[in-house]
């Protein structure tokens, strides 16, 4: 359901590593208030800029519960949440709202290639028991298969979903999903 309030800049935060490859924490912290200090409106936090795929399951919850800590209630804390079955996103959502995250946002999987109804199925499994409302998250480079305008318009009357990134640098579907969802979800243009 659109959240009229779910607008602005919201950058992808790298993930701070140490020399030795260690998670840096207070680079992270620092990372955040700088941001914040920059006037953004929001923060995302384990997507793909900040090389999700890398961290360890304890690392991960650090990153959604330090960024949070550092955020202090200024912004909303965007979870990065994506994986390859549903079951695992939901874990990773249930660390993220443990954390105090305002809002999971999730690819279909990668790797495997499913097809229009199969992302629609993972989404259904993961809408059904979410705790977090959802950002539905077009990065077709990254994964492999992509969000239709059928798909977000059919997934958009989901009342968890609150609005999509939208990554494929294709304009004129960015456009389209505008159009067809503009009045139920928000639209964020991601590679703008």
């Amino acid at each position: 359901m659109k959240d009229p309030t779910f607008q602005g800049v919201y950058p992808a935060l790298t993930t701070p590593f140490r020399g030795d490859l260690s998670l840096d924490v207070e680079g992270c912290r620092r990372l955040v208030d700088a941001v914040i200090g920059d006037g953004v409106h929001g923060i995302v936090v384990n997507g793909c800029t900040g090389e999700s795929w890398a961290l360890s399951a304890d690392e991960r919850a650090t990153v959604f519960r330090t960024s949070v800590e550092a955020a202090r209630g200024r912004v909303r804390v965007v979870a990065g949440c994506s994986a390859q079955t549903a079951a695992e996103t939901l874990a990773k959502i249930g660390q993220a709202a443990d954390a105090g995250c305002a809002i999971a946002m999730v690819s279909p999987p990668w790797y495997v290639m499913p097809g229009p109804d199969e992302i629609l199925e993972h989404y259904r499994r993961i809408l059904a028991s979410t705790p977090l409302p959802v950002l539905l998250y077009n990065i077709p480079r990254r994964t492999g298969v992509g969000f239709t305008v059928e798909m977000v318009d059919r997934l958009a009357d989901h009342p968890k979903v609150v609005g999509i990134k939208e990554s494929s640098k294709d304009w004129g579907l960015l456009s389209s999903v505008i159009r067809r969802t503009r009045d139920r979800i928000s639209v964020l243009a991601g590679y703008a």
